[in-house]
């Protein structure tokens, strides 16, 4: 016999709690199974082993009516419900999800003749959403981990500024980002957990603000234009001298690579987002950084 499956569909991406209130019999088996994708026949996740994500729940039930809420948090869209073993009926009677998010009300427009284009910018500001935490973080679906790395930095900042107008979050983030510096003027990628799972930290909640990490030394960059950026837009010149002398670090950093005015080979693991091409020598996408 076929154990019973619902998949419910929250509409969009969340980050936060679920919550369950059912009735059942004493030690019936019910599993719950998040994912932001719906794959075969209403299986609403996909193993991941690469990711550490936490893809399901298991709940022993006692006998009668009882409400389940998970103290941790989960990300998704989708969430699949499955009983097992049961002795009698369960009855579902309530699932509701408790959304953790950033106090910031979405405040930017776009809407055009082109429907995809958008739903892009609905999509767009649905994972701003997920990336706005007491800092700005990365990869809503997986680690949670706030990066300095040029395109997760300043790319993730410019979004929080077009769908939500918030300066506040992008200062703290900027904050947390020039903590992350070394003494010699480089950083550390990211602020979070050092756990390792097949070679790339795959965490998902941040542990420590220490990570010893050294990948991305062609993006520091990122930092630099993002304090630019913020500057441009609300002329904050406080918050340009606080950030002046780790932006001079860098710089001096970058000064003892370079070669006819290129950067050439850069220590450490030199990384653009899984770019395909090479990034030895003096290559384009550094040099263009280091240039702006």
């Amino acid at each position: 016999v076929r154990s019973p499956v619902i998949v419910l569909d929250f509409g969009r991406p969340l980050f936060g709690c679920p919550e369950m209130t059912l009735t059942a019999p004493a030690g019936a088996v019910v599993d719950l199974f998040y994912g932001n994708e719906l794959f075969g026949e209403g299986a609403a996740a996909r193993p991941a082993p690469d990711t550490a994500m936490h893809l399901g729940d298991r709940l022993i039930t006692r006998a009668g009516r009882q409400t389940w809420q998970l103290s941790d948090t989960r990300q998704f869209r989708y969430l699949q419900i499955v009983v097992r073993a049961a002795t009698a009926p369960v009855t579902l009677e309530r699932v509701e999800f408790i959304s953790l998010e950033y106090p910031a009300e979405a405040c930017g427009a776009f809407a055009c003749a082109d429907p995809v284009l958008t739903r892009v910018w609905e999509a767009g500001v649905n994972t701003v959403c997920l990336h706005m935490e007491d800092t700005h973080v990365c990869d809503a679906t997986r680690e949670r981990r706030q990066y300095m790395a040029a395109q997760e930095l300043r790319g993730g900042l410019r979004a929080i500024y077009a769908a939500y107008g918030d300066h506040a979050l992008v200062e703290e983030t900027l904050r947390t980002t020039k903590r992350l510096q070394r003494p010699d003027g480089s950083f550390d990628i990211y602020s979070g957990s050092t756990g390792q799972a097949r070679g790339f930290p795959r965490l998902p909640y941040s542990l420590n603000s220490y990570s010893g990490f050294s990948l991305g030394t062609n993006q520091y960059w990122g930092y630099p234009l993002a304090v630019w950026d913020h500057y441009m837009r609300f002329g904050d010149h406080a918050l340009l001298a606080q950030h002046y002398p780790a932006i001079e670090r860098l710089r001096e950093f970058y000064e003892c690579f370079v070669n006819d005015g290129l950067l050439l080979n850069l220590p450490g693991m030199n990384f653009m987002d899984w770019a395909s091409h090479s990034l030895r020598g003096a290559n384009l996408c550094a040099n263009a950084g280091y240039a702006a």
